[in-house]
């Protein structure tokens, strides 16, 4: 019921571009009867407005007799892929503990393949808006397809167009929640990703995972930073598994705000080529949803171009 109360809301609100939920957007769990009632709950929303997506844990759907893994998300989605799909056969490595037998298996929270390129990773750009979609559960290092591609996705955006750099991730790099904390893949992909998005002054990342929502101020390598993104743990959209309540104490200076009791989503206003606001929205009940945490961004240290902006008010559903 959650889940549907925050589709409802986000149908409700007639301003929005385009909608994204980052990652575990079925729980099939290697049932492909659920990815077809998960369809048909997201086509509402899907057949209104854009819908873009990327790979969770639950998307891995690991089949240990063929050692193919993420093959339901890859060929039910149809995102704006940098090539065809790759590495979704063999290469799979798991958390020490993990045995053949183990029913996790189908969503192992700690995960790494090569699966890249098709709905692996990707980007877009709406109005002043450069969006990337990256996958923590694929390779991550500088020798990879996906470090690789990143790097040179970042050196064709131009600034004076899209002023704006929004990413989404399933893996938080920064949440106190107990829930996945520290997982390895994680702190894997942020020692090799972190950097970039610092040199490339990237405004807001998005990710789920943990079934709260956390938001950090701007933050760099653990230390709050003017010129930092800001990080966001928003898996609060509403899911079979309840809140994910405890937390590591004490609260470190760069968590800005949390909530594990409400369940809701978020939006991205871009109300010009320099100002861009979040706000996270409670679900009340089936009819109403109340701001409950906002956060504004801006883009002063941008060199701006002569003409006037362009920029048109770009208005984003962010969703876990």
């Amino acid at each position: 019921p959650d889940s549907y109360m925050s589709l409802n809301h986000m149908l409700r609100d007639q301003n929005t571009s385009f909608a994204i939920i980052a990652g575990d957007m079925s729980y099939s769990d290697c049932n492909p009867v659920r990815w077809d009632t998960s369809l048909e709950m997201l086509e509402p929303l899907a057949s209104w407005k854009q819908l873009m997506v990327g790979p969770g844990n639950h998307e891995i759907e690991y089949m240990i007799d063929t050692e193919m893994a993420f093959q339901g998300y890859e060929y039910r989605w149809f995102m704006p892929d940098a090539g065809a799909p790759t590495g979704m056969h063999g290469g799979a490595h798991f958390a020490e503990d993990d045995t053949v037998d183990n029913v996790q298996y189908c969503d192992p929270s700690e995960f790494r393949s090569n699966y890249n390129f098709g709905n692996s990773f990707y980007s877009f750009e709406n109005g002043p808006l450069h969006f990337i979609s990256l996958n923590c559960y694929s390779q991550s290092d500088p020798d990879s397809e996906q470090y690789k591609w990143l790097v040179n996705d970042f050196a064709k955006v131009d600034r004076s167009k899209t002023p704006f750099i929004v990413i989404m991730g399933h893996c938080p790099y920064y949440s106190t929640n107990s829930h996945h904390y520290m997982e390895w893949q994680t702190l894997d992909q942020q020692s090799y990703f972190e950097p970039l998005f610092m040199e490339n002054s990237v405004n807001l990342v998005i990710a789920g995972h943990v079934h709260a929502y956390q938001r950090s101020h701007p933050v760099y390598n653990g230390e709050v930073v003017e010129d930092g993104p800001v990080y966001i743990v928003v898996g609060d959209g509403g899911n079979r598994e309840g809140h994910a309540k405890k937390y590591v104490k004490p609260d470190p200076e760069w968590s800005a705000y949390k909530n594990d009791t409400s369940f809701g989503h978020g939006t991205i206003t871009i109300f010009n080529d320099t100002h861009m606001q979040w706000e996270w929205f409670i679900n009340d009940d089936d009819r109403e949803w109340y701001s409950h945490d906002t956060a504004m961004m801006t883009t002063y240290t941008y060199e701006k171009p002569a003409a006037e902006s362009k920029a048109n008010n770009t208005q984003v559903h962010l969703a876990y």
